[in-house]
C-alpha cells in the first residue's frame, strides 16, 4: 500500500510541479531544523503555567531526541517496534523523534484503550515495549498493560512510564553510533478504526509521512513565524504527522496541551499569539460558544485547519466572522498519510 501510494504521489507531483518531493526521513528533519534554526523555538509544553512554561529550541529538542535513540538502541535493535500510550505531552515527541532517530518503528495507542484493545493492538503490531504516562482519566495505566499482556500472553521487553523518562535516558551510551535511517524505512503504525472488526494497523514510511506533512504545512501558508496550537491527539496522523512533522519542516513552534478545552485553547490563542490551530467541527461549536461568553483577544489568530467530518456552511462563516480568520478545510484518510486534499 506504501509503496503504491508513493508511486501515485510522485507521478502526481511530477506532472503538476505542484510541490517537490524530497528524500526525507522523521530523523533528518529535525537534524536539518536544528541546522538552520538552532536557536527557534520548537516545542511549548501548553500545560504549564505562563510564566513557567517549558521551551524547547530546535537544538534542545534535536539533542534530546538523539539522547533517546541512544537508549533505545541500548536496550533494542533498530527496526524493533515500540509502542507509545499515553496523552499528548512533550515526552511523546521526544520519545518520536527518538524512536525514528533509533531506526525503530512507532506503535501508536489511543490512551483511551481498554485492556481488550490495547492488547490486540501490542499483540497485531508485534510491539516490544509500551511507554506510557502513569494515569488517564482516572486509570491506571501499568495495571492495564499488566492485564493486557496476560489476556494476550505478550512478552514485553520492557514497559517504561514517563514518569521514569529520564533515567532511561541515562542508559544510553555517548559514544552509541545512531545508524542511518532510509526514507523508504517504515516509520510507524497507525491503527485505524473499522465499524465491522478490528482496527487495522496502516504502516507508514518516512518518506510518505514526511512529505506529506511538509506539504500540507507549505499549503496552509506555515512558516517560521508561525505558533501552531497543536490540539489533535499525537496517537492520530494528524496531530504526530501533520502536526509535529509538519511545524517541524517549516520552522514553526508547536505549542502542545494535553487535551481539548475551548477555554484554555482561547487563553492560549492570547497568551502565545498563537497564529494556525486545528478543530474538528464539534470543537469549533465549543470554541465559538466560549468565546461569545468570555471574549479573549485572538488578533493573532490567521488560519484554522478543520476536517474530520462535514463542516456547516454556518460554522465556517462563524468563525471567520468572530475569530477573523480563514479556516480551510481536508481531507484525508490514515492509510495516505493521512491528507489527500485540502482548500488553500
Amino acid at each position: 500500500m506504501t509503496e503504491t501510494m508513493t508511486r501515485l504521489t510522485n507521478a502526481y507531483y511530477a506532472a503538476t510541479g505542484d510541490a517537490p518531493l524530497l528524500e526525507t526521513s522523521c530523523a533528518s528533519i529535525l537534524r536539518d531544523a536544528a541546522d538552520q534554526w538552532p536557536d527557534a523555538i520548537a516545542l511549548i509544553d501548553a500545560d504549564d503555567a505562563p510564566p513557567a512554561r517549558r521551551r524547547w529550541r530546535y537544538s534542545e529538542l534535536h539533542q534530546q531526541a538523539e539522547r533517546t535513540a541512544r537508549a533505545l538502541l541500548a536496550n533494542f535493535e533498530p527496526g524493533t517496534h515500540i509502542a507509545i500510550w499515553a496523552a499528548n505531552c512533550p515526552e511523546w515527541i521526544v520519545l518520536q523523534f527518538g524512536l525514528a532517530m533509533a531506526g525503530m518503528v512507532m506503535v501508536t495507542v489511543n490512551p483511551a484503550s481498554r485492556a481488550s484493545e490495547l492488547g490486540y493492538v501490542l499483540r497485531q503490531s508485534r510491539a516490544r515495549a509500551v511507554f506510557h504516562q502513569r494515569h488517564y482519566r482516572g486509570v491506571e495505566m501499568r495495571e492495564v498493560i499488566a492485564a493486557a499482556a496476560g489476556n494476550e500472553k505478550l512478552q514485553l521487553d520492557r514497559i517504561v512510564c514517563f514518569d521514569e523518562f529520564e533515567a532511561f535516558l541515562g542508559e544510553g551510551r555517548a559514544d552509541q553510533v545512531l545508524p542511518a535511517v532510509s526514507p523508504q524505512s517504515p516509520a510507524m503504525i497507525q491503527y485505524t478504526s473499522g465499524t465491522t472488526g478490528q482496527p487495522k494497523g496502516a504502516l507508514l514510511n518516512h518518506f510518505s509521512v514526511t512529505n506529506n506533512a511538509r506539504m500540507m504545512a507549505e499549503l496552509k501558508a506555515l512558516d517560521g513565524n508561525t505558533v501552531n496550537l497543536a490540539v489533535a491527539p499525537l496517537f492520530h496522523t494528524g496531530g504526530c504527522v501533520a502536526g509535529v512533522l509538519g511545524s517541524v519542516q517549516t520552522g514553526g513552534a508547536l505549542l502542545l496541551p494535553s487535551a481539548f478545552d475551548a477555554a484554555s485553547m482561547l487563553d492560549l490563542i492570547e497568551q502565545e499569539g498563537v497564529t494556525y490551530t486545528f478543530a474538528v467541527p464539534t470543537m469549533l461549536v465549543a470554541l465559538l460558544a466560549e468565546q461569545a461568553r468570555a471574549p479573549r483577544d485572538l488578533s493573532s489568530l490567521e488560519t484554522v485547519f478543520s476536517g474530520a467530518a462535514t463542516v456547516p456552511v454556518d460554522v465556517v462563516k462563524r468563525v471567520e466572522a468572530e475569530f477573523r480568520a480563514r479556516l480551510i478545510i481536508g481531507y484525508g484518510q490514515t492509510e495516505t498519510s493521512p491528507s489527500i486534499t485540502h482548500t488553500r
